[in-house]
């Protein structure tokens, strides 16, 4: 009976340690639990930044999806016009094609796309740089967030060259570029700390007109110096320049 007793209560300690380890493994360490943390604010950072930038790109966006539609109608005109000329093998491969295309336009059409893809349509080029005029009301701020999360920033413009560039690609409108004085009175600087040329400024610019005039926009007008100075929120701003380099 001493015996049995015994055998008992070991089988039960050995149960009782399984359950114990099985616990023990099961048990989220401190790693584990910041991990996940961490990747969760990944994930929705991700979709935040998804969101603000289908937010702001939607013209972007509908050009993009525009000339795709184009380009997949085209190639299925051209093959469905083949179609008639070949034999019945090659004329099921053809539609076997076809019906590709047209799954690829559903897919392409239907995503949400990277700013790469969109500049590959909708942006200009100008010596390794390339830049995206975004139609908006954001505010200085938001649009030096919104280049940021894209790769980008707001378009720094540091050559009479480039001036003239950007000034007849995007003429017509005022636009905000990365440049403040936000930090420094009277100290004007793009967002990589270089000044900006004093003959890039329309003429009696900058004044801090309203006092709180700390953001610079190209200029509506068209004239030779094409900078001005505006505050934060500024109506005749329509929009922004985002550069990649």
């Amino acid at each position: 009976m001493k015996q049995t007793l015994t055998a008992l209560l070991a089988v039960l300690l050995f149960a009782t340690i399984v359950v114990l380890a099985a616990e023990k493994a099961t048990e989220k360490s401190n790693a584990d639990i910041l991990i996940a943390r961490i990747k969760a604010d990944y994930v929705k950072d991700i979709k935040d930044a998804d969101a603000f930038y289908a937010k702001y790109t939607a013209p972007q966006m509908k050009a993009r999806n525009k000339k795709i539609l184009t380009a997949g109608s085209k190639a299925i005109r051209r093959l469905t016009s083949a179609r008639k000329g070949v034999s019945e093998l090659d004329g099921i491969k053809m539609e076997k094609e076809i019906e590709k295309i047209r799954k690829s336009l559903d897919k392409e059409v239907g995503k949400v796309v990277p700013a790469a893809s969109v500049l590959k349509v909708c942006g200009i080029s100008f010596k390794g740089h390339t830049y995206l005029a975004i139609n908006s009301n954001a505010n200085w701020k938001e649009a030096d967030a919104l280049c940021k999360k894209m790769g980008g920033h707001l378009a720094y413009i540091e050559t009479a060259e480039e001036l003239a560039f950007i000034a007849k690609a995007f003429r017509g409108v005022g636009l905000w570029v990365g440049a403040t004085v936000a930090h420094k009175k009277r100290d004007w600087r793009w967002g990589n700390g270089k000044p900006i040329a004093k003959n890039f400024w329309m003429k009696g610019e900058p004044n801090n007109k309203g006092g709180d005039e700390n953001y610079a926009a190209l200029s509506a007008k068209v004239g030779q110096r094409l900078l001005i100075d505006a505050p934060l929120n500024y109506s005749s701003v329509v929009g922004f320049i985002c550069e990649w380099e």
